[in-house]
């Protein structure tokens, strides 16, 4: 396996440039074991929030509509 550029130590999360000796605790990976990346990979951009429409304000009823006729009219 090649070593990695860049890993963080499983122990102190200190960053190492390649090797399997931690340069910073000296904690020594085990073969086999994959560390991680130092660096971080880019999520995704999150999708827009969805516009939701307002509703509408209830229309105002007619006084033919209240009271059967246009008390109004003559």
């Amino acid at each position: 396996m090649a070593d990695p550029a860049t890993w963080l130590c499983p122990v102190c999360e200190g960053v190492n440039h390649g090797g399997r000796v931690c340069s910073t605790c000296g904690n020594r990976l085990p073969d086999g074991f994959v560390p991680r990346s130092a660096f971080r990979t880019p999520t995704p951009p999150a999708a827009p929030p969805k516009v939701v429409k307002a509703p509408s304000a209830p229309r105002t009823p007619s006084p033919a509509e209240i009271f059967g006729s246009d008390p109004f009219r003559s």
